[in-house]
This record gives structure tokens, C-alpha cells and sequence, in this order.
């Protein structure tokens, strides 16, 4: 065999497996791309599975939840109006010690309106009677005083040309109380 015919079988050798190891290599390739592909798309799957897993979850607890929230919030509501009517009614005392704060919160007007008229309770009204006698509380000229049953202790309406002055507590309250359930 000559030296050129061992060259030419020894490239012609060398270029078949140069081929063959790229075919294989090429192969290789495709298989772990293949793989690669496959084990992503099972990992976006695993992925998806769990986030609605997750959101089922949270979906389920909102459901449970959301009731007992709503029934803790009414509770609260409920229970600062209860503590706001036992403050009011501490501190808007009934009787000849609050007399002066009464005829303060019903003489309360806005700038320019005169009272015509004031409306007690019949429980308040010895107590307003005997402080003017006394001197002690002054009321503006022109203006009646009158009892109303149906006003509580401490309580009171102002009647003035533009309207009145509602200073009714269980009024206030209601519409504390209406004003908070609105929002539920």
C-alpha cells in the first residue's frame, strides 16, 4: 500500500469518525435540549399547580374569614358606641352640676343665629329655673324655655329663625350607630 493510499484511507478514516462523533454529539444535544424542555415544562406545571393551590387556599380562608371579620367589626362598632353613650352620659350630668354645661352645648349656634327657643327635659328644668333665680346662668333675651317630654336628662333642642339645634344624645348615638353599619 502505498503512502498516499494509507494518507488518503487514514483522512477518509478520520473524516468518517469526525462525522460520526458529530452525529452523535449533535444527537447528545437534541436529547438534553429534549430533556431540558421537558424537565422546564414540568417544573412550569409543578409551578402552576402550586400557585393554585395557593390561591384556592386563600380563597377558602377569605371565605371563612371574612364573615368573622365582618361579625368582630359589628361587635366593635357596636361595643365604641356603647362606650361612647356611657362617656356622654358620665359626662352630660343631669342636675345642678350640669346645668351650665347643658345651656353651653344648646346655646351653641352658628355665628349670626339668635336662640327663640329652648326646648329640656322635665328633669332638667328645676335645675335651669333655680340657676337663673340664682343668677348663676344667664339666657338671651327674648328667648322661651320650655319642657319637652321627650327629651332625657341632659338633653336638649334650640329652636332659632334658620332651623334648631338637635342635642338629643340617643339622636347623636343613632346616627353614630347608623353611620358605622352603613359602612359594613
Amino acid at each position: 500500500m502505498s503512502d498516499a493510499a494509507r494518507t488518503a484511507g487514514y483522512a477518509a478514516g478520520w473524516a468518517a469518525g469526525a462525522r460520526a462523533a458529530a452525529t452523535l454529539a449533535e444527537a447528545q444535544r437534541v436529547r438534553e435540549q429534549e430533556e431540558h424542555e421537558r424537565r422546564e415544562a414540568m417544573r412550569d406545571e409543578q409551578v402552576r399547580s402550586a400557585a393554585n393551590a395557593l390561591h384556592a387556599a386563600v380563597a377558602q380562608w377569605q371565605a371563612l374569614a371574612a364573615p368573622v371579620l365582618a361579625e368582630a367589626e359589628a361587635t366593635l362598632h357596636g361595643a365604641a358606641i356603647d362606650l361612647a353613650e356611657a362617656v356622654v352620659a358620665r359626662e352630660v350630668r343631669p342636675g345642678p352640676d350640669g346645668v351650665e354645661s347643658l345651656l353651653a352645648r344648646a346655646l351653641a349656634l352658628p355665628s349670626g343665629a339668635h336662640a327663640t327657643a329652648l326646648r329640656l327635659s322635665a328633669h332638667d328644668m328645676p335645675y335651669v329655673e333655680s340657676a337663673r333665680e340664682r343668677g348663676t346662668i344667664s339666657v338671651p333675651d327674648g328667648m322661651t324655655i320650655s319642657v319637652d317630654a321627650g327629651l332625657g336628662p341632659g338633653e336638649s333642642i334650640t329652636e332659632h329663625p334658620a332651623g334648631m339645634l338637635d342635642a338629643r344624645i340617643g339622636q347623636a348615638l343613632a346616627r353614630a350607630r347608623a353611620a358605622l353599619q352603613d359602612e359594613e
